[in-house]
């Protein structure tokens, strides 16, 4: 019992030391700003109120953090939603600390989002164990991917770097964007029947999604005529669920 309790005082000092080591760094960094904006090097678009933002996300920092010790190194799901979490409202905090420009900066909430979306993903990596749900939650990986990607042109266009429409002179570039899901599903369903030696609900599900989404990425992508796509998803859909009649678990 008495070395149990050391532990455990052991742990909780080690938490305030962190804490303060995140307290310290949050301080320095704002008495920093505020030091070079005084000297004008810096401009005078800062906003101190949004450092009461940085609390929760120095607090979803911290619980990832501590998650990640107890799992000895693991990313676990604990892990994975407060580190997710904590990045966006960092985001938050310092485009309203720095006062950016939102109309300008605005691609940043998808990309951290779908950075979260991501690490949520990240399901069931090098484990042995055979299941079906680990292989839809991945589903998020491919989804954040897309979202990521989103965010990352809509972010070069507002800056001027580089415009897929102009550039590439595709309109419907977005079907990219949609493409990366649809072919994450269909792999994710490839894997599944293999580790679970055949075909599931569950793979089937992913198959038709799959399908579905990368039939609309096509369309957008060659500049087809969408009065065609929903009797080609139905039919393309429906012949799916027929050949895996035979051939499911």
């Amino acid at each position: 019992m008495e070395n149990q309790e050391v532990s455990l005082d052991d742990n909780n000092n080690g938490g305030h030391r962190i804490k303060g080591i995140w307290w310290g760094l949050l301080l320095v960094f704002v008495g920093a700003v505020l030091f070079l904006q005084q000297l004008g090097i810096l401009g005078g678009g800062f906003n101190w109120w949004a450092i009461f933002i940085f609390l929760p996300a120095i607090s979803a920092l911290n619980a990832a953090r501590s998650a990640y010790q107890r799992s000895d190194g693991v990313l676990t799901a604990a892990v994975r939603s407060s580190l997710g979490g904590g990045l966006v409202v960092l985001t938050v905090a310092l485009l309203f600390l720095f006062d950016m420009d939102w109309s300008r900066w605005w691609p940043l909430m998808l990309i951290m989002p779908g950075f979260s979306l991501f690490l949520n993903g990240l399901v069931g990596f090098g484990s042995q164990e055979k299941s079906s749900t680990r292989w839809v939650a991945r589903m998020g990986m491919w989804i954040g991917l897309a979202v990521m990607l989103l965010g990352g042109i809509f972010l070069l266009d507002e800056f001027g770097i580089f415009s897929f429409q102009e550039t590439m002179g595709i309109s419907g570039w977005w079907g990219l964007v949609v493409l990366i899901p649809g072919l994450g599903a269909l792999y994710n369903a490839l894997r599944m029947a293999l580790e679970m030696g055949g075909l599931n609900a569950a793979a089937i599900s992913l198959i038709v999604v799959g399908f579905c989404a990368c039939a609309v990425a096509f369309f957008a992508l060659l500049g087809l005529g969408w009065n065609l796509l929903l009797p080609i998803i139905l039919i393309g859909a429906g012949s799916m669920l027929l050949a895996t009649g035979f051939i499911r678990k």
